[in-house]
């Protein structure tokens, strides 16, 4: 194929000695050749390092950087400062992509600032839990009605199941195809440490800057989620920190010609995630947690036995309201949650419900 520009892809490790391989090895073997792979050793403490060294000593598109720990968005921060590529993707070190992904994503990178997949989600055994896209259609936008409809779609889609919380653009940085250019001037101009949700901070201020974006919804990203991870931890700074991301939002919005669309959703979106985040990375009691969901069947199911299926939003509120003397939940099962425990009661795999006596 004809190369359209050197991409740069940045992979930040902290600690991830025994995905690291399996996730370099996808990214060398990418069907694009035209690349440079930059890796950001952020101070590890196991072998990580000397299995960036080690590629680095094999494959001259391999460029290792050193440095002291100072989180994620650092190391994304250093990689994209010695970036030489036009283009730039982010990888994570314990995931990995598949083989065409860059080759595909590259054919519209021309014509766009943005050019979105979806990703796959793992546990760790390797099974496929989940697969996401974006809300929003798949097709181009560009024209002003094209991006009127994107902007008003942005943040809550109109197009999803459930208006309320489908975001219009996966929030994963992971799983999209960027401009140097531009990631360098939000970098520059928003330097915001945010623990929970700075991917989706990062794709918010970018893609207000976009003047032409292609979505689809192929999924070449493979997410694999380890317990124990940042998004599973107490963090006693998730009020300042949802502080300062409101704050740079609501300031990256002032100007921009969709303002007032995209303010509303994004006030709606802030509203639900700090109703979210708070009793989880404060670990509150969950008896002191208002539930945002009513089970509508309570007289129904009284003195039943009952199996729940789904552990979102909904699901835990159902859990935790059901499960008392009168209401007995026997299961609790999700494919994306399964070996979690909300409320002290451990998610099983769906494989378990012919197992269940309920009634």
């Amino acid at each position: 194929m004809q190369e359209k520009g050197m991409l740069s892809i940045i992979i930040p490790v902290y600690n991830t000695e025994p995905y690291l391989r399996r996730c370099i090895d996808s990214v060398i073997n990418q069907t694009y050749g035209n690349l440079e792979i930059i890796l950001v050793d952020d101070g590890s403490t196991d072998g990580s390092g000397n299995i960036c060294d080690a590629y680095a000593e094999t494959d001259a598109r391999v460029r290792v950087i050193h440095q002291e720990n100072g989180g994620q968005a650092n190391a994304r921060c250093a990689g994209m400062e010695a970036a030489g590529g036009k283009y730039l993707g982010f990888v994570d070190s314990d995931d990995w992509i598949a083989c065409e992904m860059y080759e595909k994503l590259l054919r519209d990178a021309e014509h766009y600032d943005l050019v979105t997949s979806g990703l796959q989600r793992h546990d760790t055994t390797g099974r496929i839990t989940s697969i996401l896209t974006d809300s929003l259609p798949a097709g181009a936008y560009e024209t002003s009605r094209e991006l009127a409809s994107f902007f008003d779609n942005l943040v809550i889609c109109k197009y999803g199941e459930n208006a309320v919380f489908a975001e219009g653009l996966l929030h994963s940085a992971c799983s999209k195809l960027f401009r140097t250019k531009i990631v360098r001037e939000i970098y520059r101009e928003a330097n915001v440490s945010v623990k929970n949700g700075e991917d989706w901070l990062f794709c918010m201020l970018y893609a207000l800057k976009c003047n032409a974006v292609k979505v689809t919804h192929e999924s070449y990203y493979h997410y694999m989620r380890r317990a124990g991870s940042a998004s599973d931890r107490m963090n006693p700074y998730c009020l300042s920190e949802n502080n300062a991301l409101y704050l740079t939002v609501s300031k990256a919005l002032q100007g921009h010609w969709m303002e007032k669309q995209i303010r509303l959703q994004f006030q709606r979106w802030f509203m639900c995630r700090v109703a979210e985040m708070i009793p989880k990375f404060l670990q509150f009691d969950p008896s002191a947690v208002f539930p945002q969901y009513i089970c509508p069947y309570f007289n129904a199911l009284r003195g039943k036995k009952i199996v729940i299926f789904g552990a979102g939003r909904v699901g835990r509120d159902y859990c935790r309201e059901l499960d008392t003397a009168d209401f007995y939940v026997v299961l609790w099962v999700d494919n994306y949650h399964c070996g979690e425990k909300y409320y002290g009661k451990k998610i099983d795999p769906p494989d378990k419900l012919a197992d269940a006596a309920y009634a």
